[in-house]
This record gives structure tokens, sequence and C-alpha cells, in this order.
């Protein structure tokens, strides 16, 4: 995978000890052409308050809305602030960057 860029690696949230994640990619982008992959299906999903479904917040303070840290994600003990909603916001100014200069 040398054309490729790794953003993240997949971490176990869901306090299940019987599934093995070992070192498997999460997102990652290719260096030969414009393209970001990011796995599971709920990665930029916002709009649930649960800490174990829907990664990604939004920030809404005074009607301006912007990317946030969902706090204590995860299941069982493993809870962790995560970035998803940011790591979304950036990839889409990447884009509109990338088509801007092609």
């Amino acid at each position: 995978m040398s054309n490729t860029v790794v953003y993240s690696y997949t971490t176990n949230r869901s306090g299940d000890t019987s599934a093995n994640m070992g070192d498997w990619i999460g997102a990652f982008r290719f260096t030969n052409f414009p393209l970001i992959v990011a796995f599971d299906g709920g990665f930029a999903g916002c709009f649930d308050t649960s800490n174990t479904r829907a990664p990604a917040t939004v920030n809404t303070t005074n009607q301006v809305y912007t990317p946030g840290v969902k706090s204590g994600y995860g299941g069982g003990s493993t809870k962790r602030d995560v970035t998803n909603a940011q790591f979304m916001a950036n990839v889409i100014a990447w884009a509109i960057q990338r088509r801007g200069t092609q």
C-alpha cells in the first residue's frame, strides 16, 4: 500500500472483547488519485445522542454549526473523545480545494 496515506486504524469501541480488530485501516487516502476512504457506515452520523452510535457531533452555538468532538464515545469501559466530524469537515475542505486546483 505504498500509494496510500493512512489516517486512522479501527479500534473496538463496543466493549465486546471477542471482536479482534487488529490493525485494520479505518480511513486512508490514495496518493495517485483524489479519493479518501473512511470505513464503517456510521462514521459521520451525528444526530443521535448515544455514545455508542453516531460518533460525530455538531456544535450549534448561536445557530452557527461547526464540527465538534463527541466526548465519552464507546461501549463498556473503553470511552474516548472522537473527532469524526472534524475529520469529515477537513475531507470536504480538501475535496473542494483539490477540485479548485484540477
